[in-house]
């Protein structure tokens, strides 16, 4: 996953933090070695601040290579480098466990920033979601979610590392799933022509 770091920091920790994961009925989520952004970290289970984060994770198989992942003046977005209609006949959503936070800590320099946590330690939820759809989950919790083809998907990324505002001007020659379903938009064109001030 390709991140942008444009978000804002909000050190206060919650009281309760959320896990998407592809399995359901989980009665104790645990550290697994899979789960290693850092050696000297080792495995962690992740958290997210907001159900947003959370539900992105919920998406099968993600990774660099086809799937980018950000913040962009604290609106959560993703960036899909697959066939959409592919992609929705293999979405088979998960689940969103709500956790303690008691047990987790933040590094604002790794990963999502502030808006991830880790456990080194296993953590049992304190309620679970079942999610049908990821999809229908990220628009729900307010995720600006497109799809791309490749190209155009690694030009976002190249322009995310020199400047995620371009990068972020580019998605608006795109259409988002939240304007295909009218489903929490954002990044409308007024929100695309407000951009033309921060420059």
């Amino acid at each position: 996953m390709k991140e942008d770091f444009s978000l804002k920091e909000n050190y206060e920790k919650p009281k309760e933090l959320y896990v998407g994961s592809k399995t359901r009925g989980i009665s104790e989520l645990e550290p697994r070695q899979e789960n290693v952004r850092d050696s000297r970290e080792g495995p962690v289970v992740f958290a997210a601040r907001d159900k947003a984060l959370a539900s992105i994770f919920l998406i099968d198989g993600h990774d660099d290579d086809w799937t980018s992942i950000g913040y962009f003046n604290d609106v959560p977005y993703v960036v899909i480098a697959k066939d959409r209609d592919a992609f929705v006949a293999n979405d088979r959503g998960g689940s969103l466990y709500t956790v303690s936070s008691a047990p987790f800590n933040t590094d604002v320099h790794k990963g999502m920033g502030d808006k991830e946590w880790t456990s080194s330690v296993s953590v049992q939820p304190l309620s679970e979601e079942r999610i049908d759809s990821t999809l229908d989950a990220m628009l729900a919790n307010g995720v600006q979610v497109y799809f791309m083809e490749d190209k155009v998907f690694h030009e976002f990324v190249s322009r995310l590392d020199e400047s995620p505002l371009e990068a972020i001007k580019l998605l608006s020659e795109s259409v988002s799933e939240n304007q295909r379903h009218n489903n929490h938009v954002v990044f409308d064109k007024e929100w695309f022509r407000s951009l033309e001030t921060e420059e």
